[in-house]
């Protein structure tokens, strides 16, 4: 297959011992370890690959300072284990770049969820530095990074924002309006999914739409295989351009859904395009609990794994128990039962 094989049934999520919220994007501390006894033993159970992510903030602790010690170490543990990394890059952003750098809406007001601004070429410079500064340190036979999209590969622009009023972004619609002769103005004002539903013949659709594939295009084009976590839930930050988005890559699609049986209808969309895309999936458990109930479910849509985060902050687990090593076990030893009655 790729730098992932068929066998990897069982994908470890490891968020560390600080993980950035989803939505307030803080850092916080969860004094959450996976230690290497765990690893090992994880190991012995047939999981072969661990995702960790390379939280931008945690990292660049100023301009071209770097503090890699918490990377370093989960790599090393992971390679001790016999294990194989998966790193992604970057996560959260940092928040002391020129403030004009970063996507706003027409009252100038940022999310929480803060971004760079994929339309101000000094923002994506600096980033792509950073991202190649982070591949030329970790990337290996065992270590693959991927990219994370600036919020960890889920979403495209902030929710609930309308993030595209910034003046590199209404510079780059005025200069795009005139190449495609529109009226010059200002992008259209839309901050969630009533936008994109009722405004699809507006010139500002087309010109985001435009503008993500081109976004995905360069920095995917940075890493040895293209990795998405894209989801249509979401499809008010600019995920409802997922076909496009896709169909403008030229090379094996590789994709992760972390949230994936809670959606109900959806996941049938989800396997559509993971079938039409030819893309290799894997889809989040429902933490180590969903290993038992939905792994069935998985082999039977032709999901290439399971992504399992044991002690992730939204759990009530702290440590890994052995229990848990068990049915991490038994998950693995279904996939390939299935493979072999195949």
């Amino acid at each position: 297959m790729g730098f992932l094989q068929c066998d990897d049934y069982s994908i470890l999520m490891d968020t560390g011992t600080t993980y950035v919220h989803p939505d307030s994007r803080a850092l916080v501390p969860t004094k959450r370890e996976i230690t290497l006894d765990n690893m090992k033993a994880l190991h012995d159970a047939g999981v072969k690959t661990v995702l960790n992510f390379i939280e931008w903030p945690s990292v660049e602790i100023g301009q071209l300072r770097y503090d890699w010690t918490t990377i370093d170490s989960l790599v090393d543990r992971n390679n001790q284990a016999g294990m194989k990394t998966l790193l992604m890059v970057p996560c959260g952003t940092i928040d002391w770049l020129p403030a004009n750098y970063y996507v706003c809406s027409v009252s100038g007001a940022t999310s929480s969820i803060r971004m760079l601004s994929p339309w101000c070429k000094q923002a994506m410079d600096y980033m792509e530095d950073f991202i190649r500064v982070c591949c030329n340190r970790y990337e290996s036979d065992t270590v693959q990074c991927i990219w994370g999209a600036q919020r960890e590969g889920e979403t495209m622009l902030p929710p609930g924002l309308g993030g595209w009023q910034d003046a590199f972004a209404v510079a780059d619609y005025r200069s795009w309006c005139a190449k495609h002769g529109h009226q010059i103005r200002k992008p259209d004002i839309g901050d969630d999914t009533i936008f994109y539903k009722k405004a699809t013949d507006s010139p500002t659709i087309a010109w985001l739409k435009e503008s993500m594939v081109t976004y995905c295009k360069r920095f995917q084009g940075l890493f040895r295989e293209p990795w998405f976590c894209l989801h249509r839930a979401y499809s008010w930050t600019a995920c409802c351009f997922i076909d496009e988005i896709y169909s403008s890559q030229t090379r094996q699609l590789w994709g992760i859904q972390f949230t994936h049986f809670p959606h109900g209808p959806l996941m049938a969309t989800t396997i559509a395009d993971m079938r039409k895309y030819k893309i290799n999936m894997w889809a989040g458990s429902e933490w180590v609990e969903g290993l038992a109930s939905n792994t069935s479910t998985a082999i039977a849509q032709d999901l290439c794994g399971l992504i399992t985060s044991p002690i992730h902050p939204f759990t009530k687990h702290d440590t890994i128990k052995p229990w848990m090593i068990d049915v991490f076990r038994g998950a693995i030893e279904r996939w390939r039962a299935s493979e072999q009655a195949s």
